[in-house]
This record gives structure tokens, C-alpha cells and sequence, in this order.
């Protein structure tokens, strides 16, 4: 288990470490949590990356599929959400919101 005060400290992190699930928050120092997991998604882990946001913008969600994270999670949803979500990152499917997509 590893733990990021920012987001070059979590690229480095996860090379380091290999995790299988990686849960970035959105708004960190450094580089930001799209910047990070951009990063971690082309450095050629095998990991799973997860978003933690508080924002809520269709922009922002298309922007965290793009660069290829596996889910994003709300963090006024984090009671209701954050379980289901890193089962099915874990699993090898998708969980962007409540919809979880087990194409993955």
C-alpha cells in the first residue's frame, strides 16, 4: 500500500510499488489527478486507475475516460460508491458514477 502528498509522488509511486488499484484524487500538487493518471496509464503498469472528485462536470468525466482511467468516483458518493468502485476496477470492468461497465 502506498500513499502520494502529490502528483508526481504518485507516478513515482506507482512505478515503484505496481499496485493493482490506484485511487488519485483529482486535486493535488504538482501535477493534477489527470495529469498523474495520463501518466500512470502510459508508463505500461498493469494497474487499474480510479478518480477521486469532488467536481461534477461532463467535461471533466469525458477528460477521465480519455486519458485512460478506469472509473472515477464522486466524493459526495464515497459512502455509497467507493466499495463498488474499486470491486469492479478490481474485477477488470469500469465504474464511472453509479453505471459500472464490466466491458472494461
Amino acid at each position: 500500500m502506498g500513499e502520494a502528498t502529490n502528483g508526481q509522488e504518485a507516478v513515482d509511486t506507482a512505478r515503484m510499488l505496481s499496485p493493482d488499484v490506484i485511487i488519485l484524487d483529482i486535486t493535488m500538487p504538482l501535477l493534477n489527478g489527470i495529469e498523474a493518471a495520463s501518466q500512470i496509464a502510459t508508463c505500461g503498469l498493469r494497474c487499474r486507475i480510479l478518480v477521486f472528485t469532488m467536481h461534477e462536470s461532463e467535461r471533466l468525466y469525458a477528460d477521465i475516460r480519455e486519458i485512460g482511467a478506469h472509473g472515477y468516483v464522486q466524493k459526495s458518493h464515497t459512502g455509497r460508491d467507493l466499495i463498488s468502485a474499486i470491486d469492479a476496477l478490481l474485477s477488470g470492468g469500469t465504474f464511472f458514477g453509479t453505471a459500472v461497465d464490466s466491458a472494461g
